[in-house]
């Protein structure tokens, strides 16, 4: 008798043992679907974030059905701004190009400038020495305005008529605009992949939760 009850109380022991271990072990495994649930929120909670900036960056509207859609027809007029604007400035500019062309290598107009090239040389090293324009005609034998004509070349009046031709304006705010979107559009194809392979090892994590203390 006495034998037995030893062997009954062993075998009720050892089955603490293991009831134990399992506590343990459905511990182990509650701890671990916690943080994999835990894991699993902050996925979805940066999903959403993601989502949100999509929305954001494309512009989406909820139509009247509470449906998000893109906004094409803005997007067409948008374009075809861009495209008329584009148009004109090039019309602009194709209108200006003698002007232009005649600024940056200026031609005399009229008659020929009557005086060497020795003879204009001459005239700018007297006028930077503060010769007076009445002496340097003198002095080269040219009239007074011819030297005045030379003098006149390349001067600041013409570099202004060059400003002139460049001053374009720009809407700033929409380009700032456009900038800030599409440095928000570049970033986020990287962290789409990013998101897609962390719920990816989640899923197969998770997929093998409590497996591991099966009977």
């Amino acid at each position: 008798m006495g034998k037995a009850l030893s062997a009954k109380i062993e075998e009720l022991e050892a089955d603490l043992r293991r009831r134990d271990e399992r506590i343990k072990e459905l511990a182990a495994e509650r701890d671990e679907a916690l943080e994999r649930v835990g894991q699993v929120r902050e996925q979805l909670e940066d999903m959403e974030a993601l989502r949100q900036q999509w929305i954001e960056a494309l512009d989406m509207r909820e139509n009247a059905e509470g449906k998000l859609e893109f906004p094409f027809d803005e997007w067409r007029a948008a374009r075809d701004k861009l495209h008329d604007d584009y148009i004109a400035l090039v019309n602009k500019w194709n209108r200006n190009v003698a002007e232009f062309n005649a600024t940056i290598r200026p031609r005399n107009v009229g008659r020929p400038l009557q005086a060497s090239d020795d003879q204009v040389a001459t005239v700018r090293q007297m006028r930077k020495a503060k010769t007076s324009l009445r002496v340097i005609a003198e002095r080269t034998g040219l009239t007074l305005r011819t030297v005045r004509t030379i003098l006149d070349q390349g001067t600041g009046k013409e570099r202004s008529r060059t400003n002139e031709l460049r001053r374009l304006s720009f809407d700033k705010l929409a380009t700032a605009n456009h900038r800030a979107r599409k440095r928000l559009i570049d970033s986020l194809p990287a962290r789409i992949t990013r998101v897609g392979e962390e719920a990816i090892e989640i899923i197969k994590a998770a997929k093998g939760l409590g497996k591991g203390g099966a009977t």
